[in-house]
């Protein structure tokens, strides 16, 4: 214990083998320990008294070739029950020396790091403790989803929760966007069967790797809608038909068989996801079963037109940088008559947002964090709001909230008979909204009557 308690005080990553699994998998390969699939830098022997002849002849073999080995506690002296001289297996590395995981800065909990043959990185962090742990990463990372491997958006530190675990991908995720204009179509409005679509290819590697992203009309459809077509390793990308194709949204308002279309398109590639934006508007996210070959300059990128005729300006590729990882949520909380509210306490469930004493609340969460507002005033009706998921992919959402007071009337009496109180409630509202930048806009009026005994 003490010594695995120096390995993660240190940042070394490790794992415990048995001497059957050596003698089944093991193996020496370029200066490293090989157990199956997995190659190992350096080996601990811990208090390990007696070994088996095969473990002494491995172990032998990789000193030989410069594999780095760390004898901890007590030596090896023994040899199938038998004293043997094993000299020879003596430290040549301490335990603080042990190379470290270039992804990993710190980390406050045990964790594994692991390179895939394709050249993909993952750290899998546990916390068996009840504090939350930090963990600091030399990198951009993504969480992965578990059930679905889709990835969120990169950054470089985490919290692993009480008792809880992550599984990170790491990435040098990218940004490609255009401005199009599908300008002529050679589609038949009412025509049946054949499209009209101009988009993005994001990547494009070989005949197994690549994906295109397109808006697409039939002649016959009322509006434009989504698609893309692609394969990750020869197999179609998740959620797409067994021909590789997949069907998004419906882009309302778009018809570009009718007459010209003009839109941006930005894919933000982010671990095995791609999240799709038209108009800077988060649209849809697409991802992947396998890792999007994107690295190491390897894949190309490019455009995209059928039936028809489309101008493409202002392409840009730009790296991780350009993704969005925080959304800043800014409330402005007013009264029904419009004057702004200044000590109101507005908070996301148990969570604070900042009064930053103008009337404003702010509250910085991760992208795609579900967010419901609630805002608290004495003598006034409590509001909550819920954030449309479609923002929460934003940098920025600003969100004006009005709150009404409560009201109390007077009711008289009759026969002696005190009424019983009764709350009579009555709620009208809507909601505006639009791209960042433009405010949404709620108002909940609520009037709640309470029912007295008329003085006499």
């Amino acid at each position: 214990t003490k010594i695995a308690d120096a390995l993660r005080e240190n940042g070394v990553a490790y794992q415990f083998v048995n001497e059957k699994v050596l003698e089944k998998l093991g193996g020496v390969r370029e200066g490293r320990l090989v157990v199956g699939k997995c190659a190992y830098s350096a080996v601990v022997l811990a208090n390990c008294r007696e070994l088996k002849e095969n473990t002494v002849r491995l172990l032998t073999s990789y000193l030989n070739e410069g594999g780095k080995l760390a004898v901890e506690g007590a030596a090896p002296a023994f040899v199938g029950g038998v004293p043997a001289d094993l000299s020879a297996l003596k430290s040549n590395v301490s335990l603080v020396a042990l190379p470290k995981p270039r992804g990993v800065a710190a980390c406050e909990c045990e964790y594994t790091y692991r390179t895939l043959d394709s050249g993909a990185r993952f750290v899998f962090a546990v916390n068996d403790s009840a504090a939350p742990a930090k963990l600091s990463l030399a990198g951009r990372f993504s969480e992965l989803n578990l059930e679905t491997l889709e990835g969120f958006s990169p950054q470089s530190e985490f919290t692993v929760p009480p008792f809880g675990s992550l599984l990170l991908e790491e990435n040098g995720a990218y940004v490609i966007s255009a401005e199009v204009l599908m300008s002529e179509s050679s589609i038949e409005p009412g025509e049946e069967g054949v499209l009209y679509k101009a988009g993005l290819v994001p990547f494009y590697k070989d005949a197994d790797n690549w994906i295109a992203i397109w808006i697409q009309q039939y002649g016959n459809d009322p509006n434009a809608r989504l698609t893309a077509q692609g394969r990750i390793g020869g197999k179609v990308w998740t959620g797409m038909n067994e021909f590789g194709f997949w069907d998004g949204d419906w882009i309302p308002g778009f018809n570009p068989v009718l007459q010209p279309v003009e839109f941006s398109i930005k894919c933000e590639v982010v671990g095995r996801t791609i999240n799709i934006y038209i108009d800077d508007e988060y649209v849809s996210s697409i991802s992947a079963q396998g890792d999007i070959p994107y690295t190491s300059g390897n894949a190309s990128y490019g455009v995209i037109v059928q039936n028809g005729k489309a101008q493409f300006s202002n392409i840009v590729l730009q790296d991780e940088s350009a993704i969005v990882s925080e959304t800043v949520i800014t409330v402005t909380v007013k009264t029904i008559d419009g004057e702004l509210v200044k000590d109101a306490i507005v908070k996301n469930s148990s969570e604070d947002f900042i009064n930053n004493g103008d009337g404003t609340y702010t509250l910085t969460v991760p992208v795609r964090t579900p967010v419901t507002v609630g805002v608290q005033k004495e003598g006034y009706v409590y509001l909550t709001y819920e954030v449309s998921s479609a923002n929460m992919y934003q940098p920025q959402v600003h969100i004006t909230l009005q709150i009404a007071k409560e009201e109390t009337i007077e009711i008289p009496e009759f026969d002696d008979i005190e009424p019983t109180d009764i709350n009579v409630g009555a709620i009208a509202g809507g909601c505006i909204g639009g791209a960042v930048g433009v405010a949404a806009i709620v108002l909940a009026v609520v009037l709640i009557v309470k029912k007295k005994k008329a003085q006499k």
